[in-house]
C-alpha cells in the first residue's frame, strides 16, 4: 500500500479492492500518523478514516526509482484535502 506525502497531509492508497473494482480507495492521513501506518496499524486507523476518494489503478504507474507515479489528472482531485 503505497504512500504519498501531498501538500500537509499524506495519501494512503488502498489496494483491499482493486481485483473487484479496478480503484485505489485513497485515505488522508495527517503525517504524524506516518508512523502508527508503518508500525502495522492500519487495519485499526482505516475503521476510523472517511475514504477522500477512490482513483483507478490506470491513474498510478509503479516505478523502481520513486516508488510509484501519480498521473497528474488524477490527483488533482485530492488537492483540496
Amino acid at each position: 500500500m503505497p504512500l504519498m506525502p501531498h501538500v500537509d497531509t499524506v495519501l494512503v492508497f488502498d489496494a483491499d479492492q482493486v481485483e473487484e473494482t479496478g480503484m485505489y480507495t485513497i485515505y488522508s492521513i495527517e503525517p504524524d500518523d506516518n508512523e502508527r501506518f508503518r508500525r502495522g496499524e492500519w487495519d485499526a486507523m482505516r475503521r476510523s478514516l472517511t475514504p477522500t476518494g477512490r482513483l483507478p489503478i490506470t491513474d498510478v504507474a509503479f516505478d523502481e526509482a520513486t516508488g510509484f507515479h501519480v498521473h497528474t489528472h488524477g490527483i488533482e482531485s485530492f488537492s483540496s484535502v
